[in-house]
């Protein structure tokens, strides 16, 4: 029993090490491709995935260099960090980062979504097991309705 507990602490662990440098790599992306043209600190706002991609074409065509990777872990730290959400709409794919939760919970909101109707507040989510209560009042922001 107790192995089998270690090996999935170690599981965790070595997800948890994986995640954060996976994290740390889309960062450098970021610096590297927006900070070539100007501070990353003017990129700011919240904005939908389709809006952030427009704005990521648009950069492209006045001058971001990138690989296809780079600009992928540039809208992955966009996802995680600026993006905005309508919960009511969207696919369990962007509002997994947004509320900084798993697939499966993402699935499971837009599982419930579907079987009882449309969230109308915040509370309606801290209802559903799985996101963090503190993480979603972090992200709230984020959150349409």
């Amino acid at each position: 029993m107790w192995k089998r507990n270690l090996t999935a602490l170690a599981l965790l662990g070595a997800n948890a090490f994986s995640r954060t440098s996976e994290e740390a790599a889309d960062q450098s992306a970021f610096k590297a491709v927006c900070g070539s043209c100007h501070s990353t600190t003017l990129v700011n706002g919240l904005r939908t995935e389709s809006e952030w991609l427009e704005e990521v074409q648009q950069m492209v065509k006045i001058g971001a260099r990138g690989t296809d990777q780079q600009f992928e872990r540039v809208m992955r730290v966009l996802r995680r960090t600026l993006m905005k959400v309508n919960i009511n709409t969207a696919p369990a794919a962007e509002i997994a980062p947004v509320l900084g939760v798993t697939e499966a919970v993402a699935q499971t909101l837009v599982k419930r979504r579907n079987e009882n109707g449309k969230f109308k507040t915040i509370d309606d989510l801290r209802k559903i097991p799985g996101p963090n209560v503190s993480e979603l009042e972090k992200r709230k922001d984020r959150i349409a309705f």
